[in-house]
């Protein structure tokens, strides 16, 4: 399968990270000889997070398995339980490296399984009385496996069954297959990373910025290994304008939706003329229109704002008084933005995403900032909750 020709530049270190091919109990080596967990340990922590391959919830597990991983923030000890149609059976766990299977967990284990056994039916694992994942085993032949088809956002592309965020810094490829897979990322022939994909949901981010073309083969393999294939050749978008999406206010002191605003920086050295420009609180929708003949200075900020704001209304922000005010008519700032958060995108007029905002509650009269305008995605590391500056630096 080839998705399209795009140029991108894949991350040193993806967020994707973790492998292992199950189906042939065929495991990545790790460095020093696995432990056994000895029941008499430390007293065991409640699972605080957990991940499991299968995935919770896997519909079709294949009696072939030999292999359940499990991925926890807290330490495992004693045994496991595995719960299924003919009893119940306790296996003591196998530490296993995290890296290159469950990249943010603390503590990795594996049971050791026969399923071959054991009748088809639903199997939950349970440790310390908590259960951890249910899933079906079953003896029947395995459908294909393939691509889900889903949907994409607006601003995306959708390239084969995948959907691709991209900009001039880093691209998002995101999507799913039919059931859990292993996913390997290569270029020129080696191996860049890998990772479980529980539940055959992929979601991969690349940085984009310095480099002008990678290709990339992605494989995906299931629980018994069958694979598929994928080329990517991809590129970042060129001349995005430097407009940024920087604060916003959503629920203010003074009545609403009159008194929220939103506020626009263009941290470059040419003035930015917003014909075309649109503001969307979803990536299903491509937003609200700015009115033709809106222009933002160099290093200026504005703000966005509905017909009914008051610049002066008493107990608000007042802005500073040569910050342009962008009075924008439509659904966003007519039916405002929702006080427990909203996420908010800027598409230039060729509909590429520009800039986005992430959905996170700050509370009455406070203000959800940026510090950093390095990438443009809604990253809630990006950004803080203070003080309102309502078009101040």
């Amino acid at each position: 399968m080839h998705f399209g020709r795009f140029c991108f530049r894949i991350l040193e270190t993806l967020a994707l990270s973790a492998c292992t091919l199950l189906g042939a109990g065929c495991m990545r080596a790790v460095e020093k000889p696995p432990e056994m967990i000895a029941p008499d340990e430390d007293a065991a922590t409640p699972l605080s997070r957990y991940a499991t391959w299968p995935a919770d919830g896997e519909a079709h597990v294949p009696t072939g398995l030999r292999q359940v991983l499990i991925a926890a923030d807290s330490k495992f000890v004693g045994s496991i339980t595995l719960h299924t149609a003919d009893g119940e059976i306790a296996i003591n766990p196998r530490a296993i490296e995290c890296d290159g299977r469950f990249p943010d967990a603390a503590h990795c284990v594996a049971l050791d399984v026969d399923l071959t056994s054991v009748q088809p039916g639903h199997l939950t694992l349970v440790y310390q009385e908590e259960a951890i994942a249910t899933f079906a085993v079953s003896d029947e032949p395995l459908e294909p496996l393939n691509f889900v088809v889903g949907s994409c956002g607006v601003f995306e592309e959708a390239i084969g069954s995948f959907c691709l965020d991209r900009d001039d810094r880093s691209a998002l490829l995101y999507g799913a297959l039919n059931r859990s897979v292993h996913v390997e990322v290569r270029e020129l022939g080696q191996t860049m990373d890998e990772a479980l994909a529980p539940g055959g949901r992929v979601r991969l981010e690349f940085d984009l910025r310095g480099r002008c073309e990678r290709a990339i083969e992605l494989r995906f393999r299931d629980l018994l290994g069958e694979e598929l294939k994928a080329e990517l050749l991809l590129e970042p978008h060129r001349r995005l304008p430097e407009l940024h999406l920087v604060e916003s206010l959503a629920d203010p002191f003074g009545p609403e939706p009159a008194q929220e605003y939103i506020t626009l920086y263009n941290a470059g050295r040419e003035p930015i003329r917003l014909d075309g420009y649109r503001l969307s609180d979803s990536p299903a929708r491509a937003g609200d229109a700015f009115p033709n003949g809106l222009t933002i200075a160099p290093r200026a900020r504005a703000l966005v704002v509905s017909d009914l704001y008051d610049p002066a209304f008493p107990g608000e922000p007042h802005p500073p008084p040569a910050t342009p005010i962008l009075r924008l008519s439509g659904s966003l700032t007519a039916n405002g933005l929702a006080n427990q958060g909203e996420p908010l995108f800027l598409l230039d007029p060729s509909g590429r995403r520009v800039s986005s905002m992430p959905r996170i509650e700050v509370g009455e009269g406070r203000c959800l900032i940026a510090h950093s305008i390095e990438n443009r995605r809604p990253d809630p590391d990006r950004f803080f909750i203070g003080e309102c500056r309502a078009g101040r630096p």
